[in-house]
């Protein structure tokens, strides 16, 4: 098999895998139903997020210099154009690592909240008196957990 061949066979293989990671980690799995996640917590996902689709899309840049190898190429621009997709690779499985500790953090902050929510009810309150805080706090911590799950692909 020529060296060209085994690159785009490379690029191929790089591009599912890109896809795949794409489809999972970039896709509206939000369900707009008004969750309740603090604002530091939802805008390091969100970050998080943001920042793997960027690098998604760049190693999806680096596969097409790939793909525009020709038997014209070099080795050398092979060479380079590899090591650009290994490059936006690493960045990307950076990313990705990120963004599921972003979650994971996501779910112990709310975990953590709602362990609090019920700690500060004063002992002369019934929990009918707290039972709104509970109920936000405990739906922080569900929507939380949905969005691990779905990241994880739990089903």
């Amino acid at each position: 098999m020529d060296l060209t061949r085994k690159w785009i066979y490379s690029a191929i293989a790089l591009s599912m895998i890109a896809l795949a990671v794409g489809a999972v980690a970039c896709s509206d799995d939000d369900d707009d139903g008004g969750d309740v996640v603090s604002t530091s917590t939802a805008s390091g996902v969100e970050g998080a997020s943001e920042q793997l689709c960027n690098d998604l899309d760049d190693l999806q840049t680096a596969i097409d210099g790939v793909e525009e190898l020709s038997s014209a190429s070099t080795l050398e621009e092979a060479q380079t154009a590899i090591a650009a997709v290994q490059t936006a690779w690493d960045d990307a499985k950076s990313s990705a690592e990120a963004f599921e500790q972003a979650k994971a953090t996501a779910l112990a902050t709310a975990v953590e909240n709602l362990g609090d929510t019920i700690q500060n009810i004063s002992g002369s309150d019934s929990l009918g008196d707290a039972q709104a805080d509970v109920s936000a706090a405990a739906d922080e911590v569900a929507a939380a957990r949905t969005d691990l799950s779905a990241a994880a692909d739990c089903g």
